[in-house]
């Protein structure tokens, strides 16, 4: 507590103290043989729509609303 005595009287008011530590965690080893990669469904292919065709067999174009 001293030292905080001391910042306050030659910088002025202490508002916060953060420390700077950590914990080491296994998640960021070096080690990829202990990563687990999370997989997903290969997506579905969106339904083709029916194309019309008009007397002479030319394709019928729609317009997308």
């Amino acid at each position: 507590m001293d030292e905080f005595f001391l910042i306050e009287k030659t910088l002025g008011e202490v508002t916060a103290i953060v420390s700077l530590t950590f914990n080491k965690e296994e998640n960021f080893s070096a080690d990829e043989s202990k990563l687990k990669w999370e997989e997903f469904a290969e997506p579905e292919a969106p339904p083709e729509k029916e194309k019309k065709y008009d007397e002479d067999g030319n394709v019928i174009e729609e317009e997308e609303v």
